[in-house]
């Protein structure tokens, strides 16, 4: 796996800069996507991996849990009615705020998440957020912003620059370290918050940590390229397919594989109908929601079980 994984990269991005983005010009907008693409997977991933373990569930993922909704209807707020707030701020607190909610709602009596609460939570925020993202682009004071609005709402890759990428890959190798240095803990959380706390874990902080370190990963994701469906869900069950599910080795295969299914999405949304170019979020959703069926069909969606 440590040779194919830089193998597919390569081939990835030498199909999504192509011979023709060997041209300067043509390589200033390609450069930018493709990196784009490598980081904001990996962000996705990590913020799949923070979810999964916070509520030890194999089917928590930013779509699903309405945080990229969330994080689209803040952002959305933020180019629309307040331009001189920073998205990415206004992304990751619309996360922040969806997550909780979603955790609210969902948490049973006996503190576990069940997969039917945690789905049902997650569509009725999610379709409120987009409801409310769809209402604010009806009433903008300034309309000069609502088609690139709608545009980024769809989800892509095409209008990437440079700030916002050095921003989400930060966001990403923070989590990275933060994920991987605090691996025994999450390895221990997934036995229940009970034995955990008895092996040692700081439950209430851990928790925390992971909320917070999901909301900002996903608001910087969606930032940088719009609402990105299932991408957070895919990596991380990949990576334990791949490898087995102790967090130590996980953190890192999840970074690497969201980094690759993003890229190879974005590479095929611009390739497959050329010249014509469909949004990165419209195919990573048609690929996703497949997966995510046949996961919710499989089973094994619950810690403890073959997840």
């Amino acid at each position: 796996m440590r040779f194919l994984l830089p193998l597919a990269f390569s081939a990835a991005a030498a199909l999504a800069i192509g011979p023709a983005g060997l041209d300067p010009a043509v390589l200033g907008l390609r450069l930018p996507r493709v990196f784009g693409a490598l980081v904001g997977g990996a962000g996705l991933g990590l913020a799949g991996l923070s979810m999964q373990a916070l509520l030890r569930n194999a089917l928590a993922d930013p779509f699903v849990l309405g945080m990229s909704g969330g994080a689209a209807l803040g952002a959305v707020a933020a180019i629309l009615v307040l331009p001189a707030f920073p998205v990415p701020v206004a992304a990751a607190a619309g996360a922040l705020l969806t997550a909780l909610l979603v955790a609210g709602v969902a948490r049973g009596p006996d503190g576990l998440y069940p997969p039917t609460r945690l789905l049902l939570a997650g569509i009725a925020v999610s379709a409120t957020a987009g409801a409310a993202a769809t209402f604010l682009v009806q009433v903008a004071p300034d309309t000069r912003n609502v088609r690139a609005a709608l545009y980024w709402l769809t989800g892509g890759l095409g209008g990437v620059r440079w700030p916002a990428i050095g921003l989400a890959a930060a966001a990403a190798l923070a989590g990275w370290a933060v994920l991987r240095a605090r691996a025994g803990d999450l390895d221990r959380l997934l036995l229940g918050e009970i034995t955990a706390a008895s092996l040692g874990v700081d439950v209430p902080r851990t928790r925390a940590l992971l909320l917070g370190l999901g909301s900002v990963l996903t608001g910087v994701t969606v930032a940088l390229g719009g609402p990105l469906a299932f991408v957070g869900l895919a990596a991380p069950h990949f990576g334990r397919l791949l490898g087995g599910a102790t967090h130590r080795g996980l953190v890192s295969r999840t970074a690497l594989l969201g980094a690759g299914l993003l890229l190879w999405s974005d590479t095929a949304a611009r390739a497959a109908f050329a010249p014509r170019e469909i949004p990165t979020g419209v195919l990573t959703a048609v690929l996703g929601g497949p997966f995510f069926l046949w996961l919710l069909r499989r089973g094994g969606y619950a810690f403890g079980e073959a997840a």
